[in-house]
C-alpha cells in the first residue's frame, strides 16, 4: 500500500488503460518523478489475463495490517491483483 507520509511519491505506476497516458499527466508524473511503467509508457498493450508486467502482487501482511487477528489462516504471502481482470471490470460497466 502507499504509505504517502514515508513515500510522498508513489513507488510506481502502472499504465493499465487502453490508449496511451496523455501527455499533461505524463509530463505531470515526471515532474513528480513518479515512475511509470505499463502501455503508452513502456510496455505492450494490457489485452490479456496473467501478464506480469500487469500483475500486481501485494504483501498479505500489509493489506491485513492493524486487522485483529492478523492474516487468515491459508491465505498466502501475497494476493495477486490482474490488472486486466480489473480493466475489463471498469470498461463493463461503461457500458
Amino acid at each position: 500500500m502507499w504509505n504517502r507520509a514515508a513515500h510522498p511519491t508513489p513507488l510506481s505506476i502502472i499504465s493499465f488503460g487502453t490508449a496511451p497516458i496523455h501527455y499533461t499527466v505524463r509530463n505531470r508524473l515526471a515532474a513528480v518523478g513518479a515512475p511509470v511503467t505499463g502501455y503508452g509508457a513502456d510496455g505492450g498493450a494490457c489485452n490479456a489475463p496473467n501478464l506480469p508486467a500487469y500483475t500486481l502482487s501485494i504483501p498479505t501482511a500489509q493489506v491485513f495490517h492493524d486487522v485483529p487477528g492478523g492474516v487468515p489462516g491459508g491465505v498466502g504471502a501475497t494476493i495477486d491483483v490482474d490488472l486486466y481482470l480489473v480493466q475489463q471490470k471498469m470498461l463493463s460497466e461503461l457500458v
